[in-house]
């Protein structure tokens, strides 16, 4: 008999779900369309599969995979006929969730996360990168000092970065609701931190061969994006586009599936726990 695939709730590993023939909505299809933009945005709330999305978008399109791609997309849409970019770029990520809420701690942690970050970028692709530009992150201090060296020499080389940021407004959101708005600008106005980060990032995007070609940023609230990039006018918010709808979540069609299989392999009604899901 088969063995029933499982359902890995909360798990945003992609390698993991992969390996352990987990349930997996299939929506590698919408990559296709998503390359069409180049610094896109996707805003949806919390426990909708944003980090597996992210995960996603690395195990594709990160050179380290590329030589794992049927391991990872064989049965998927995007296996069947995948894109010229699959497997070309350098991905540096960023997950802001790691980041204190705190707002005693959260500028020292931000950056000693986000440096970190950065170095692990550094050593991840040593023998990727330009003669010297590893040790050059790595002795640089702080993340503002780090960004700028791998934007520098990375600028003007045939190397491209692709740069994505999970829960970008994780840390951000608490502060507003816990400590206030006056704390909150502090972050994200004038000389804020935050601001200063997305300042450097919004420079790797801008020039002929710049180094920043792809940026993909996912969170819950547009209120963060607005104030730290001026409305992130380098890029695309795709979070009302119908194109992009279900690029996340489920529709009727997934909840019917999930139902008849389980349903099927564990002897329950499938047609009540369908319409149970819809309720």
């Amino acid at each position: 008999m088969e063995k029933m695939r499982p359902i890995l709730y909360g798990v945003a590993d992609y390698a993991l779900l992969r390996k352990k023939n987990g349930w997996f909505i299939d929506r590698t299809a919408k990559i296709r369309d998503l390359e069409d933009i180049a610094y896109a945005v996707f805003l949806r709330p919390r426990r909708f599969g944003k980090s597996l999305l992210t995960a996603i978008l690395e195990a594709y399109y990160d050179v380290r995979y590329a030589d794992r791609f049927d391991e990872f997309f064989s049965g998927t849409d995007i296996g069947a006929d995948p894109t010229d970019e699959r497997g070309k770029y350098l991905v540096l990520k960023f997950d802001f969730s790691a980041v204190s809420k705190d707002i005693a701690k959260v500028g020292d942690s931000f950056d000693a996360y986000a440096a970190l970050r950065c170095d692990t970028f550094a050593r991840d692709y040593a023998d990727r990168l330009p003669a010297g530009l590893s040790d050059r992150v790595l002795k640089a201090s702080g993340v503002c000092a780090k960004l700028n060296e791998i934007v520098a020499g990375l600028a003007h080389t045939p190397i491209k970065l692709y740069v994505i940021i999970d829960e970008y407004d994780n840390f951000t959101n608490t502060i507003l609701a816990e400590s206030g708005l006056n704390a909150y600008n502090e972050l994200c106005h004038g000389d804020g931190f935050f601001k200063q980060f997305f300042a450097i990032l919004k420079t790797a995007t801008s020039g002929t061969e710049a180094p920043v070609t792809r940026l993909f940023i996912t969170g819950v609230s547009p209120v963060t994006m607005d104030d730290v990039t001026s409305g992130f006018n380098i890029g695309t918010n795709i979070s009302l586009d119908p194109q992009f709808a279900d690029f996340t979540g489920f529709r009727h069609d997934d909840l019917r599936a999930i139902s008849d299989y389980y349903g099927t392999h564990c002897g329950f009604d499938s047609d009540k726990a369908y319409n149970a899901a819809l309720a």
